[in-house]
């Protein structure tokens, strides 16, 4: 799969370039989670988009962390959401 491509159950949102979650992080630093999502969507979010960070797509914001760190970044900075209504293809799952 392309870097520019994303499975439908992530969308790419366009966000502001100044972000409140954009700092710089160092060891044992922890991501707010956003107040809109609860901490089982939020995992779930970071963890299907390390996923597909790990499969080669692109970041969405810069960052020198591991890529669950960046995945984490993205999801609480808006940058990647959950898709609505969005369902899975049993070709997905093979």
């Amino acid at each position: 799969m392309p870097y520019t491509e994303c499975p439908a159950f992530l969308s790419p949102v366009a966000v502001p370039a100044s972000s409140p979650n954009q700092s710089t992080f160092g060891e044992g630093d922890v991501i707010q989670r956003p107040s809109e999502f609860n901490a089982f969507e939020f995992v779930v979010l970071a963890g299907l988009r390390a996923a597909q960070l790990m499969r080669g797509c692109r970041p969405k914001v810069e960052s020198t962390h591991k890529i669950i760190m960046t995945a984490q970044l993205e999801v609480a900075e808006r940058k990647v959401v959950r898709a609505p209504n969005a369902s899975i293809v049993a070709a997905d799952i093979a």
